[in-house]
């Protein structure tokens, strides 16, 4: 008989056993990753040495052998699906295998010398989820819209407060939201898609922008006005409701018999009103006032809203310096609940913390610039302000210096106390802290790091050190030990090299008066005009940036780029505006036609040669003389070109890329000084996401045995679609599914529902051969409806009106007329216009934002809104 002990053993024997029987043969590693991502497995608890490896992987009941090698036949990749993106190392047994596809998800196995081992390595590749876009499904009711994602992978929505709302899926695929007004413009939702690989979110859709009406934020104390659209007079009653939250009041009310009524006290005295129009004005803002506001007219209630944000005027901060046990390390920290921007000179956003609130606090290391500063900003929807900056010359103690390689610098500690038995300079770059030299009473100078070797000398009776023939290492903060006791004193050294002349690059655009200037290079870049006047340049391009020029009929104005640093400054050579605008530029389309015709021509004639010109090849296009008449001598021209003998006119037709150039002419064998500018494109098409798009291509073999249509975009080349008279339509990529479709008769290829992935360069392949004609194509999003930002100026006559998006602003007035916006550096992005008091209560601004594929306008802003009683 076992006793009750043995039996305990026996039984977690079993269960031991049997665990490692249903679970020993999956061991090993699983992992998941996206599409073109790179794997690596490498089998643990290996015996060397190996005489052959293979590794096989299984989908399904398919096993197929990735990869195998030998000692006598060395490596093979039998399987294609493996080929040129796998990789073996034999001495550990690791693979490798990049660009993962779909097909590579399953369950991999390795051999080693012919017998398999226990582990397995599984793996699962997925698509990285697109960005998702938001739907928007008004109801019957004004206050109510549906945010729909119809997606199928996993969806989380979330509130501009970070809270996760719970969506319904009564209408697959993907979920929807029901959104309610609340009053609150700056509110916004976002719906997340997410899998295993990656995760997406989308553009927010702002509560301002889902129900119809106006929004306007106001200070404490302003005044708004509120006038309703599409009215249909006459009236017999009108009533301004105001709904904060669930609360819902009268704020004036008006009919024919009665007349006006202001039922509650919280809009008395303040409140004015026109029955004629619906106008409704209110003095003296309150945070109370804040809600939306909707207008009943003849008892019924108009669908328009007019959202009112109430808000106190930001306060200019104040940055509070807190000292850390680190003297090359402080807190500054900005102590107020409202939006808090911190910046560096350089302009960077800097990211704050907000362990002790309320407020923000960053970390800032002293990095030996003294010129560098921070700065606080506070924002609400109603105001903005900035503290003064704090440099880091105020927040360190000690000198700074700024030396070319090659200079000298020397450093002397002040408030010494000798006598000293011992002196120590420090050199700290980054987190490396090495010592510069040192000296003691007994043993004397050691140099001990090779960095100052040669270089550095030192008196030890006031601890001067000197540091020759300088060198990028050599910056950084020194400090001083005397007598074993670090000193607080800071010698901060920057060593930069002096900076190079500038040379400025010129690139032409598709606008014969517009040229980009570029100055290439990763220092302070200055641009300057023949005026003196600084310009703003463009970073679109790094490195470096470049400005754009346009022909203002002023040969004498030239452009220039300084590049500066702290030790150095090189000014360019001017380049002039005479230099970059010469005689006529067109851009055409391939496979169309293009004319150019000298001026200033003096007949009669004897010959006429036009000249192509392409980078530095140069052949005659057309030819003329008057005993030999017309001659075309090279194919590139034949069939298309015709000319006028009596004119000059030259007259090109099916352009193709290689048309491109500059072209010239010479009349009685001299060579005139007009250039004709020539740029011949593929066709060009630009769509909004969503859109459909067609490409078809000219010339076409009707025997077409097979079409592939290509899509290029960077170095990324995939099939769209392709057929061939055997096996009919195939759509390999993805991307291409449920969206493309393709004409075999003509090559039409067709592509709805089109997203950004979808931008690129497509090409066709016809009977297996590449078609000369390229198909550019572009997806934008659609721009949004801008609104109008009001800021005021200290002239109770002028405001500024802002429109603070990235895309091309076009602003006007009532008239139509076209007016030049201004740029603030310190508030970017966008515009701004300085508007004055012309008295004219009807005049109106708007702003427009344009890109390729749309045009939004903003409702306009009257000028007797902007100035208060002078109309």
């Amino acid at each position: 008989m076992l006793c009750p002990k043995m039996l305990l053993q026996r039984y977690m024997t079993a269960v031991t056993c049997a665990v490692f029987i249903s679970t020993g043969a999956v061991l090993g590693q699983d992992q998941i990753k996206a599409v073109g991502d790179t794997v690596s497995f490498r089998p643990a608890n290996l015996n060397p040495p190996f005489t052959s490896i293979i590794w096989k992987h299984r989908s399904g009941s398919d096993v197929i052998k990735a990869i195998e090698w030998d000692i006598d036949d060395g490596f093979s990749i039998p399987n294609p699906r493996f080929k040129d993106i796998t990789t073996l190392d034999e001495k550990t047994g690791q693979i490798t295998i990049t660009n993962l596809a779909l097909i590579h998800s399953g369950v991999y196995t390795i051999y080693i010398n012919s017998r398999e081992q226990e582990q397995r390595f599984m793996l699962k590749v997925e698509m990285p989820v697109p960005k998702p876009e938001i739907e928007i499904e008004s109801s019957s009711n004004p206050d109510v819209v549906y945010l729909r994602c119809r997606y199928s992978e996993k969806i989380i929505w979330k509130n501009a407060a970070g809270k996760i709302l719970t969506g319904s899926t009564s209408h697959p695929p993907g979920e929807f939201i029901t959104v309610k007004n609340i009053g609150n413009p700056e509110n916004f939702y976002t719906c997340t898609l997410k899998n295993d690989v990656s995760e997406e979110t989308s553009d927010p859709v702002y509560e301002r922008d889902l129900f119809k009406g106006q929004f306007q934020a106001k200070s404490v104390g302003d005044t708004v006005s509120f006038r309703p659209t599409n009215i249909n007079p006459p009236f017999t009653s009108i009533i301004w409701k105001h709904r904060s939250g669930s609360d819902v009041i009268k704020a004036i009310e008006w009919d024919i018999d009665d007349g006006f009524s202001i039922p509650n006290p919280r809009f008395k005295d303040i409140t004015t009103f026109d029955e004629k129009t619906g106008h409704i004005t209110i003095t003296n803002l309150a945070l109370i006032h804040s809600g939306v506001y909707t207008i009943d007219m003849n008892s019924k209630e108009q669908e328009e809203r007019f959202m009112l944000k109430v808000e106190k005027p930001v306060p200019k901060p104040e940055i509070e310096i807190e000292r850390s046990s680190n003297p090359d390390v402080v807190y500054l920290r900005c102590r107020y609940s409202e939006k808090i921007i911190w910046k560096n000179a350089a302009g960077k956003i800097l990211t704050g913390s907000t362990s002790h609130l309320p407020g923000e606090f960053i970390t800032v290391k002293n990095i030996g610039n003294p010129e560098n500063f921070y700065t606080c900003t506070l924002k609400n929807d109603v105001s903005e302000e900035t503290s003064d900056p704090v440099y880091e010359r105020d927040l360190f103690k000690g000198q700074f210096q700024a030396k070319s390689v090659g200079d000298t610098v020397s450093f002397r500690p002040a408030n010494i106390n000798p006598p000293f038995t011992s002196i120590i300079w420090k050199h700290r770059s980054g987190s490396d802290v090495i010592k510069a030299i040192e000296w003691d009473i007994d043993d004397g100078f050691s140099i001990p790091n090779p960095r100052f070797k040669d270089i550095t000398t030192f008196d030890e009776k006031t601890g001067h050190i000197t540091i020759t023939n300088l060198a990028l290492i050599h910056s950084g903060v020194y400090t001083i030990d005397m007598n074993s006791k670090e000193q607080e004193e800071r010698f901060m050294l920057k060593v930069e090299k002096p900076v190079p002349k500038p040379e400025i690059e010129i690139e032409r655009s598709s606008n014969p008066d517009v040229v980009y200037l570029r100055c290439r290079y990763s220092e302070k870049i200055i641009w300057k005009n023949a005026a003196g006047k600084i310009l703003i340049g463009s970073t679109s391009h790094l490195p470096g940036e470049f400005i754009t020029v346009k022909n203002i009929g002023n040969p004498e104005n030239f452009y220039t780029c300084t590049l500066k640093n702290d030790v150095s400054e090189e000014t360019s050579d001017p380049v002039y505006e005479r230099d970059l605008f010469k005689g006529q530029f067109q851009a055409k389309s391939v496979g169309d036609t293009v004319s150019f015709r000298p001026t200033n021509i003096n007949p009669p004639f004897t010959s006429i040669i036009w000249k192509h010109r392409s980078g530095s090849d140069v052949i005659k296009a057309i030819e003329w003389d008057i005993d030999d008449g017309f001659s075309i001598p090279n194919p590139r021209f034949k069939d298309i070109t015709t000319f006028d003998e009596k004119t000059g006119h030259i007259t090109i037709t099916n352009l193709a890329l290689i048309h491109s150039g500059v072209y010239t002419i010479d009349m009685n064998s001299k060579e005139q000084e007009e250039r004709f500018m020539l740029k011949v494109e593929s066709q060009d098409q630009a769509k909004a996401v969503g859109d459909t798009v067609s490409f078809r291509p000219t010339n076409i073999n009707p025997l077409i045995t097979s079409i592939i249509w290509k899509h290029r975009s960077g170095s990324d080349v995939v099939k769209a679609i392709e057929w061939d008279i055997e096996d009919g339509f195939s759509i390999s990529n993805p991307r291409f599914k449920d969206i493309t479709t393709l004409d075999k008769t003509t090559g039409k290829i067709t592509i709805t529902n089109l997203a950004l992935i979808h931008s690129g360069v497509y090409t066709i392949d016809i009977n297996s051969k590449d078609q000369e004609k390229r198909f550019t194509l572009k997806i934008e999003m659609p721009v949004p409806k801008p609104e109008i930002e009001i800021e005021r100026s200290s002239n109770p006559d002028a405001v500024y009106l802002r429109c603070r998006y990235s895309e091309t602003i076009i602003w006007k007035n009532a008239a139509g007329e076209t007016l030049n916006g201004s740029t603030n550096l310190a508030k970017p992005p966008g515009e701004f216009i300085t508007v004055e008091n012309k008295r004219n209560p009807e005049n109106f601004y708007t702003c427009t934002l344009k890109n390729d594929v749309s045009e939004e306008t903003s409702d306009p802003v009257y000028e007797r809104d902007l100035f208060k009683g002078d109309m």
